[in-house]
């Protein structure tokens, strides 16, 4: 399986830590935003959240082109199809944190904050099955030459 690359590297694994980074630092600012009551983290933390959903749709859709190569007996696809929808559902409680909270200055209720907090487990549990696909199946990696050890003959220095 070859799906999208750039320059040869798979291309969604390369997208996929911009929201991730994104929405982490928008409930920090939210953190910030309860302590401090400063407009300016309240603002930071819908605008990382907004530009979260935007690097996420760039990220889902190299994904899904690589989940649509990958052939259903593969044994990585039910563990991909449960990593899409995980993550769908992750960008699905951050844009509806973002729809409750309105505007940029407006000030997060406990429905945005929970739907924050929840999109970002998902984002832990989608993550990992991520990780699983790559370190287990072995998906958008292909096998490079392993480099052998110098030999115990070697001169020492």
């Amino acid at each position: 399986m070859r799906g999208l690359r750039l320059a040869g590297h798979p291309l969604h694994p390369a997208l996929v830590h911009f929201p991730l980074a994104l929405w982490t630092v928008s409930l920090a600012a939210d953190g910030a935003a309860l302590a401090t009551g400063a407009a300016f983290w309240v603002q930071a933390a819908w605008w990382c959240i907004v530009a979260g959903l935007a690097g996420a749709a760039l990220a889902a859709t190299a994904g899904f082109v690589d989940y649509s190569l990958l052939p259903p007996k593969h044994p990585a696809f039910r563990t991909a199809t449960a990593h899409v929808t995980v993550m769908t559902c992750a960008s699905l409680l951050f844009l509806l944190s973002a729809l409750l909270r309105g505007e940029p200055d407006s000030v997060p209720g406990p429905g945005a904050l929970a739907c924050s907090i929840l999109g970002l487990l998902a984002v832990i549990a989608g993550g990992w099955l991520g990780g699983t696909m790559i370190y287990r199946f072995g998906v958008a990696v292909e096998p490079v030459e392993r480099l052998e050890p110098p030999g115990r003959d070697a001169p020492s220095a």
